[in-house]
């Protein structure tokens, strides 16, 4: 494992969050993707309360996801939960979509990278123990989960599973833009800045002298536009000069 990527995800509080707004349900998922059995307690990501918001929703789902990953297999359990659920699927890349993260991510029918946001793809990963013959067992097993992975992120991107399975060995990882640009994404979400809103209550006093400073300027282009017929000496020959 890879230590910079470990030490993100030891970064990322754990936070599991359903709520309904504007008549779409949000989701917010923070922490490692686990399976059933190793789900410690309700703010890790896992399948079955995946499943339960997903039963008592209605409507748009967007989800909020920000992980560093964890387990392959309930990262694509999760993954053919979002592919089946009936209506439209928003994925928002909070802060990190790594590894298992990022096959739930595929699931959504829009993928948004927020500014700032990253993705990581890599082969799966494990522990092995035993026998050479044990060993050689885990290596077909991981070789086979990593061709279904492969065939997860082809599917998406619609590129050829040769060319996905290196971007796998290579740990590849994204920005927010190179993301969006390489098919991982559809966009790239930036919010735009708050302008803020200034009354000015006016007072009658100044409002009356904002008036008549509005009647002078007035009088004044009229005075402009009264330009005297004929040229200087003229003037002065009318004058008795």
């Amino acid at each position: 494992m890879d230590k910079k990527w470990k030490e993100l995800r030891a970064k990322i509080k754990p936070q599991f969050k359903a709520e309904v707004i504007e008549g779409k349900t949000t989701l917010v998922l923070s922490g490692d993707v686990v399976s059933n059995e190793y789900a410690w307690c309700d703010d890790d990501i896992y399948p079955s309360r995946i499943q339960e918001v997903l039963d008592a929703s209605s409507g748009e789902v967007v989800i909020k996801l920000n992980s560093g990953g964890g387990d392959a297999f309930a990262g694509v359990e999760i993954y053919n939960m979002l592919k089946g659920y009936e209506d439209k699927v928003t994925v928002e890349v909070t802060g990190l979509a790594a590894s298992a993260a990022s096959i739930i991510a595929m699931g959504a029918d829009e993928i948004v990278m927020c500014t700032g946001s990253m993705m990581m793809i890599h082969e799966a990963w494990t522990f092995a123990v035993g026998s050479k013959s044990d060993l050689q067992k885990t290596v077909d097993m991981m070789d086979k989960l990593d061709a279904s992975l492969v065939s997860i992120y082809a599917e998406r991107l619609d590129l050829d599973k040769s060319f996905v399975s290196d971007l796998l060995k290579a740990e590849t990882w994204m920005t927010a833009e190179e993301a969006v640009k390489d098919g991982f994404a559809d966009k790239v979400k930036i919010k735009p800045k708050a302008q803020a809103m200034v009354e000015i209550e006016i007072s009658d006093d100044v409002r009356a002298i904002l008036e008549d400073l509005k009647a002078m300027k007035a009088q004044f282009e009229g005075l402009k536009e009264e330009k005297p017929k004929g040229n200087n000496l003229q003037r002065l020959f009318n004058k008795g000069v």
